[in-house]
């Protein structure tokens, strides 16, 4: 069956009455994992940042790389000036 979004619709590969499992541990956290993609990317010393993800109660940053991108904490990417001006420019 598809669960659809206002974003994208996936597959969950249940059927409409069959009981769907519950998943321990992980759920357990005080704040969910949260991902905002920028609008306006910001260019830094370590290279140029896409997003900010906030995981565990640690705050990520997204550096653009080739194959992938890679996650480093936001604390030894941005500076606090960085940080403020990508916050009111860049989302």
């Amino acid at each position: 069956m598809y669960q659809k979004t206002a974003r994208a619709a996936v597959w969950s590969g249940a059927m409409g009455d069959e009981p769907r499992a519950v998943v321990t541990g992980s759920s357990d956290r005080s704040t969910p994992d949260r991902t905002i993609w920028a609008k306006v990317p910001l260019q830094t010393r370590h290279g140029r940042c896409l997003a900010v993800r906030q995981k565990d109660g640690k705050l990520w940053v997204a550096i653009a790389g080739s194959p992938h991108v890679s996650w480093l904490p936001a604390d030894g990417v941005l500076t606090e000036k960085e940080a403020a001006v990508w916050a009111a420019t860049g989302f």
